[in-house]
């Protein structure tokens, strides 16, 4: 059996985890309204002068879930009347049932999976209702 590899923490990130839980920790216990509270006071005991900007939060980009090709499909079977579940972007066992059950009725061969043609497909359902 081999030896199993654990990645070492550099003694700056050792430092930072006891510092962390006890900010997070008093900040709790001292009633910090919102997340923000805590970040302030996370940032006081990390020695930041000032807290991160709005503008610097809004440029984070935001996935949405019908972005990916999983969640086009299941915003295309909701609106065909199949139920794929909540659009979410991630395949799952009733968008796999969905996806079945749309192929049966339309005569296609059946198995569950997504494709950029079963996409096209859908697509060309909605057109024609």
């Amino acid at each position: 059996m081999n030896p199993v590899s654990v990645p070492s923490l550099d003694t700056r990130t050792i430092r930072l985890i006891p510092a962390l839980s006890l900010a997070i920790s008093v900040s709790i216990m001292s009633g910090c309204a919102t997340v923000d509270d805590v970040r302030d006071r996370i940032s006081e005991k990390l020695g930041r002068d000032t807290p991160p900007t709005e503008q610097s939060a809004a440029t984070v980009p935001v996935a949405s879930p019908t972005a990916s090709l999983a969640g086009q499909i299941q915003e295309k079977l909701t609106q065909l009347g199949y139920k794929p579940g909540r659009i979410t972007g991630k395949s799952n066992s009733r968008t796999e049932a969905a996806i079945q059950d749309f192929q049966l009725d339309n005569d296609l061969r059946v198995d569950g999976r997504m494709s950029v043609t079963l996409l096209e497909t859908l697509n060309a359902a909605l057109a024609n209702r």
